[in-house]
């Protein structure tokens, strides 16, 4: 993984901080079912949907997990292109999923994003290599797509997020430290994380696993027993920037729902409510005397926004949105994300002691937000 570093001492002062990308820079300083469906299809060795395929060893499921996966897994790297002067130097390094058969390579965005710039190529599991585009990128989520000119590729078998639990196994397979293809185990150490970026909105939802994740496995596939890509490796937490028994993955629903837009269009639309929220702790409460609430409190809403136009205020706090408690600022990211631009959320907040209830028409997120 070419992954975030969250160091341990800041997390301690800070509830969490901005992640330092673990991409090894030497350089110096929403979709439609039918579109996802469609697209699944197109997965090579895919198996009907609901249906698991037990390995053939219980013995031996991590053997049996990197025999499946490993052919799907590439490595991604960045080229500065060779001079009169130098050679073709090696900037960035990463990994990345194989998505489609018809070349289409899921990955972060910090891995990929120099690629803008710089020389792509990626590496097959058999050796061979291939100069690369960006099909897109999207750094709310750290997900990317690139492509490669070749069809018939082994697309690995993708499976969802919706129905993981804490404690079973996860196979995590990438190219740490630039070396051939690397497999470690572990298990699913905890599900709905939300890891605070400094850049606004942070990355919700997480999966934390103890499998190791080291420097270059970013954009590599976590798995689970029956081969299925479960998450996109992303980040870790350590006070070395290698890999300490906490990493985290993007869930796989959500890597599928931004990969299918940004084939589709290039892009990615992120549906937007017009506020500036914090998840309510101990020192909110306090500092803003809300006593037992939960939820989300509103320290600012986007003038002309939807939010303001609805009649929130600023100091309100959001508690329920379509019926769904919202405990956290993570919820409401996560809770938007399954709605599209131009729908209707109905949002209940608390205002000096009472509930109100607005329906708030959401536009897309501001590029500035």
């Amino acid at each position: 993984m070419v992954g975030v570093v969250l160091t341990i001492g800041a997390l301690a002062a800070t509830k969490g901080v901005s992640p330092l990308e673990l991409f090894r820079r030497q350089v110096p300083p929403a979709v439609s079912e039918q579109q996802t469906q469609e697209t699944q299809e197109q997965n090579a060795g895919e198996t009907t949907k609901g249906e698991e395929v037990m390995p053939p060893s219980v013995d031996e499921p991590v053997v049996y997990v990197a025999n499946k996966v490993e052919p799907s897994v590439v490595s991604i790297k960045i080229f500065q292109p060779e001079t009169q002067q130098t050679a073709r130097t090696a900037i960035g390094e990463g990994s990345g999923v194989i998505y489609r058969p018809d070349g289409y390579i899921i990955s972060n965005n910090h891995v990929v994003e120099l690629g803008e710039t710089y020389q792509l190529i990626v590496t097959l599991a058999t050796g061979q290599e291939f100069e690369a585009k960006i099909v897109g990128r999207d750094p709310l989520t750290d997900l990317a797509v690139v492509k490669i000119d070749k069809n018939d590729l082994p697309a690995a078998d993708f499976g969802t997020s919706r129905d993981l639990q804490i404690g079973e196994l996860a196979v995590a397979i990438g190219h740490p430290f630039g070396l051939p293809t690397s497999v470690t185990s572990g298990v699913i150490s905890a599900l709905h994380v939300d890891i605070p970026t400094g850049a606004g909105s942070p990355m919700v939802d997480m999966i934390q696993t103890d499998a190791a994740i080291n420097p270059g496995n970013s954009g590599g596939a976590l798995c689970n027993k029956y081969g299925k890509v479960i998450g996109i490796n992303a980040m870790i937490v350590s006070s070395s920037g290698s890999n300490a028994g906490v990493g985290f993955a993007i869930p796989v629903d959500l890597a599928i729902n931004v990969a299918d837009q940004i084939i589709a269009t290039g892009k990615v639309s992120h549906p937007f409510i017009g506020i500036e929220g914090i998840t309510i702790s101990d020192e909110i409460s306090k500092q803003f005397n809300l006593g037992n609430l939960e939820g989300v409190y509103i320290a600012n809403v986007i003038e002309g926004g939807p939010a303001e136009k609805a009649g929130i205020m600023a100091g309100d706090v959001i508690i329920i949105i379509d019926g769904e408690q919202i405990m956290t600022y993570g919820d409401l990211i996560a809770l938007l994300r399954d709605h599209k631009v131009g729908e209707k959320i109905s949002v209940t907040v608390i205002r000096n002691g009472e509930e109100k209830v607005f329906d708030v028409g959401l536009i897309e997120r501001p590029i500035e937000q």
